[in-house]
């Protein structure tokens, strides 16, 4: 969703009341990080160590802020236009979005039609647990979107 409000944005940026209307709408999606990250931390690696996770994951979104502005900064002076900076943050979006359904995937079951995992002798999910690299790719995912938000 911020992807497509981000890339909105650009479109409005000459008309001021579409441009203030839109932000608004991209500001709704920022707040994913303090209700939904513990959690999603938690469903991804397990309860053992979710807080150490989350704090991984929540000092990313530090260095994300720190660094952030600075960089939004120089690419618009080398740019000479803000515009790149909204695309590339479209960009982190697209790019989290394609991580986190790919994650999806490796760590979800079938699901019946009511959206509970689906009662079946064999269980065809992928071991996420198990795998030597969830962490990277798990924080990877997390950070991007931290990155962006």
């Amino acid at each position: 969703m911020e992807a497509i409000t981000i890339t909105i944005l650009t479109l409005v940026v000459g008309h001021p009341f579409w441009f203030i209307a839109i932000s608004g709408l991209m500001f709704f999606a920022w707040g994913d990080i303090y209700s939904l990250f513990p959690a999603a931390i938690a469903d991804i690696f397990g309860n053992k160590h979710a807080t150490t996770n989350y704090g991984i994951q929540y000092t990313a979104k530090g260095v994300g802020s720190i660094l952030g502005g600075p960089a939004a900064a120089w690419l618009m002076v080398k740019a000479g236009s803000w515009t790149p900076v909204f695309w590339s943050a479209v960009l982190c979006n697209v790019i989290a979005a394609g991580l986190r359904v790919a994650l999806a995937q490796t760590t979800c079951g079938p699901r019946s039609a009511r959206g509970d995992r689906a009662a079946s002798s064999k269980d065809t999910r992928v071991n996420w647990r198990a795998s030597p690299h969830r962490e990277s790719v798990g924080l990877v995912v997390l950070t991007l979107v931290s990155f962006d938000s």
